[in-house]
């Protein structure tokens, strides 16, 4: 019998969650359904499930030219444009779905969600409260809405909102990671034992295990029992990377791409742009970048855009292969950059993008944006892989940072590269020295002021003033100004970082740390 290829036979593949063949013949269910909307949107998820996001886009863009009335088709586009990272794109597509069902709650989180990407904290809190009011019993709606006050700097709702939850589901593992980094935990805290019977029961997930032993990290720090508190991360970290099977070979062999591609003699440099103009904001993780960015961010000329995913994203393509960016490819990855500006809702002309990565892309940057400044964080070595190491990242860059020798690798790498960048652009980088900067603030700003050719204000002074929202791991500590002796925290846990302390010697040494 001839093998049918209609809607009855991808649906039944899709229900078995046989989702190899439908790719397999992905070709034959197009030309075969390629006017049923709902065997395309079937055809699209899958894509969408197994990482194959542009090709789910382009298939929920054609189920879109068959039927534009239907929300739910606007809603599949926005969420394939959010994971692209196409943030103003998919607000657009979640727009056009609510216009449709203004009571359709599933685009309002995903609405919500993107105006938190770029940085529109406090609409996205009223979207957020919008869905609720339609579900007041949803879970993920009220945790979102927690996240958005916790950038916002509104602890306290945020600890309201993740008690409610915990209250009505007490294995409820993000709440309580989200309610560890907002709580100072006491002794007599209940929430403890709440958390420890959640990863000892037999049936507790991957999820819960990370999430809650980061937890009872932070909450066995906070009572000073801190072989307790170490013990608890690295738990944690452990049970994460054995669940994503990450190996550091895989950053190893980027960093070694980056190397060669700068190995040629000729370097290729496109011509100084006008209008908005970036400033990068880099440095291994934890050094200080949210720092800078919200200090920054206190000049009256200067948009603080947080940690953009633009060029990074741009690079996915490249970093896996040996062949070095022709002026084409430079060309669009800059013009692809300046959209994203473009699109920010600021007049400021000069824009920060605070992703600490993009120091992987410095010689990217000073092709593409050669005038751009570029301020690179330095700070105690240690201070930044503990840091590093105590707690949880969610993003692809970030999988060297749960194992304790695969951060001090990392930060090896880290190192050579930047050595190299700077024998090559030295002129073009500011060192900024995190300890410096906290000891002498207000000295350290002005020289920061001066490279950037921008005259001083005091507002860039007072962060804790600052009611800017912020969405990075730092958004806990930046509420409380500008303070001293956080890089001396790791010298509480020596005796059990003593394996990266060795490994990290050659560095310590010769930059003066010992």
């Amino acid at each position: 019998m001839k093998k049918t290829y209609n809607h009855s036979e991808l649906y039944k593949l899709f229900q078995n969650r046989d989702f190899e063949t439908i790719i397999k013949h992905a070709g034959l269910f197009k030309k075969e359904n390629k006017f049923n909307s709902d065997a395309l949107t079937i055809l699209g998820v899958v894509f969408a499930q197994t990482g194959s996001t542009k090709t789910a886009l382009q298939i929920f863009q054609q189920v879109l030219k068959l039927d534009a009335s239907n929300p739910k088709y606007w809603n599949n586009v926005a969420n394939a444009q959010r994971t692209l990272t196409f943030f103003h794109d998919a607000i657009k597509s979640y727009e056009s779905a609510i216009d449709i069902n203004p009571d359709y709650t599933e685009a309002l989180n995903g609405y919500a969600g993107s105006l938190m990407d770029i940085g529109q904290v406090p609409k996205a809190i009223e979207i957020y409260n919008k869905a609720i009011t339609r579900e007041p019993n949803n879970h993920e709606f009220k945790f979102n809405l927690a996240l958005a006050h916790i950038a916002n700097g509104d602890f306290g709702q945020a600890k309201d909102l993740l008690n409610q939850i915990i209250t009505i589901d007490p294995r409820h593992a993000d709440a309580y990671h989200q309610l560890s980094r907002i709580h100072r935990f006491k002794k007599d805290d209940t929430d403890i034992e709440k958390m420890k019977a959640v990863v000892m029961n037999v049936k507790a997930t991957v999820r819960q295990k990370v999430l809650i032993n980061h937890a009872l990290g932070k909450a066995q720090s906070d009572l000073k029992e801190y072989r307790l508190a170490f013990a608890h991360w690295e738990l944690a970290n452990q049970t994460f990377k054995e669940s994503i099977r990450y190996q550091f070979d895989e950053d190893q062999a980027i960093f070694d791409r980056i190397h060669q591609w700068h190995h040629s003699p000729f370097e290729t440099k496109l011509n100084p742009i006008s209008g908005k103009k970036p400033i990068f904001v880099l440095g291994m993780p934890r050094s200080g970048t949210s720092l800078v960015e919200q200090i920054l961010s206190g000049h009256s000329e200067i948009f603080a855009a947080g940690e953009l995913e633009t060029l990074g994203f741009a690079m996915r393509d490249y970093e896996k292969t040996h062949d070095r960016l022709n002026k084409s490819a430079l060309n669009a990855i800059r013009q692809d950059y300046l959209n994203n500006l473009n699109k920010l809702d600021t007049d400021c002309q000069i824009i920060t993008d605070k992703m600490p990565l993009n120091f992987k892309w410095i010689g990217i940057i000073r092709s593409i944006f050669p005038q751009a400044p570029i301020l690179h964080l330095k700070r105690h070595p240690m201070a930044i892989c503990f840091s590093n190491f105590r707690n949880f990242f969610r993003s692809h860059g970030m999988r060297y940072s749960n194992d304790l020798l695969d951060i001090g690798r990392y930060y090896l790498g880290y190192d050579a590269l930047m050595q190299h960048f700077y024998e090559k652009f030295d002129d073009a980088i500011y060192t900024v020295d995190y300890e410096a900067l906290t000891e002498n603030p207000k000295q350290q700003i002005e020289n920061m002021l001066n490279h950037l050719d921008l005259d001083w204000q005091e507002s860039c002074l007072k962060i804790e003033e600052n009611k800017r929202s912020v969405k990075t791991v730092s958004n806990t500590q930046i509420r409380s100004g500008i303070y001293k002796k956080s890089s001396e925290e790791w010298e509480l846990y020596e005796e059990d970082l003593a394996p990266l302390f060795e490994l990290l010697k050659p560095i310590l040494k010769r930059d003066g740390w010992i």
